[in-house]
């Protein structure tokens, strides 16, 4: 019989197991062996899970003819949690936080499928619904940030969150209008590997500690996430012009130090929102809004960017 791994971020987001649930036995100079550890079926609960990492027991498989059921029961599961809405808002946006590092990692292994996409429409629909309803913007953020959530979706949820507030700035912005800047904030880093390759936001920052090949992982990641989202039944023109010209150029690769006006209104907003969000989280660069907002204003010197970025710097609360 075949094994195949599951990753240990799978098995903390499930409570009941589909299926036989296996640990590899290394043996020298024999095959390794496979011992059943959890029957298919039973429930799982968290005080057993970190009982077998207490013994370092932290690689798990599945029969590879039963990993699809697995993958699908995952989803299931994770999607009746992220469609809750009954929950409180922190749990809400700590289960969008885990649904994000378990798509990143389901699309980065297998492509898009429809586990992964099913698994990021509930997330997406979590991380917009606990922003439009939170009453106190500041204590989302500050909730977000004093969690062990992945720096990823600390930034793809403040990059949302970002765009909204200045949507809610513009003159009668289209509801849609969210929703295509929630997909690109979900996604458009979805191929980057490291907090240091996410918080690049110029050239400059592109220096002799990135090797050649994250180095172009950096300078085209905008166009290599718009290719692997073509098939996402919600991907759409306007996502992916915003998330073509996520790093400000037409094209989606390399950089550009003054962004046009020539880029599409929502892309503005996205190109502005990235990089107010990459000051904040780089413990390098300052992180008050005060201090942030003339950064800004340098960077961004055409007049639809400075009009985005006078609307950013309105009351945030």
């Amino acid at each position: 019989m075949e094994f195949l791994p599951i990753k240990l971020s799978y098995l903390k987001n499930i409570s009941e197991i589909p299926c036989d649930i296996f640990v590899r036995i290394k043996k020298q100079k024999m095959e390794d062996q496979y011992v059943k550890l959890l029957n298919g079926k039973e429930v799982l609960e968290p005080e057993r899970l970190e009982k077998y990492l207490e013994q370092n027991v932290t690689e798990f498989y599945v029969a590879a003819e039963n990993m699809q059921l697995f993958l699908t029961s995952m989803a299931d599961q994770l999607v009746a949690k992220l469609s809750d809405d009954k929950q409180r808002l922190e749990t809400r946006v700590l289960s969008s936080a885990t649904a994000h590092s378990v798509v990143k990692s389901l699309i980065r292994e297998m492509e898009l499928t429809q586990t992964s996409i099913d698994i990021s429409e509930a997330s997406i629909k979590c991380m917009k619904d606990t922003i439009l309803k939170s009453s106190n913007l500041t204590s989302v953020i500050l909730m977000l940030l004093s969690h062990e959530v992945s720096f990823a979706y600390q930034q793809c949820y403040l990059r949302a969150l970002t765009c909204h507030y200045i949507l809610s700035k513009q003159s009668n912005p289209e509801p849609h209008h969210f929703d295509v800047l929630s997909f690109a904030s979900f996604f458009s880093d979805i191929t980057l590997d490291t907090t240091e390759e996410m918080l690049v936001s110029n050239l400059s920052e592109i220096d002799a500690n990135f090797s050649e090949e994250s180095r172009q992982r950096i300078m085209n990641h905008p166009k290599d996430a718009v290719e692997m989202m073509k098939g996402h039944p919600e991907f759409n023109q306007f996502i992916s012009t915003v998330m073509l010209q996520a790093n400000g150029t037409l094209s989606g690769e390399g950089f550009i130090k003054n962004p046009a006006e020539t880029l599409h209104p929502l892309s503005r907003i996205f190109v502005v929102a990235d990089t107010f969000v990459n000051f904040l989280l780089d413990p390098k660069k300052p992180s008050s809004k005060k201090e942030i907002l003339p950064l800004l204003l340098e960077k961004y010197p055409n007049p639809s960017y400075l009009k985005i970025i006078e609307a950013l710097g309105q009351k945030f609360n």
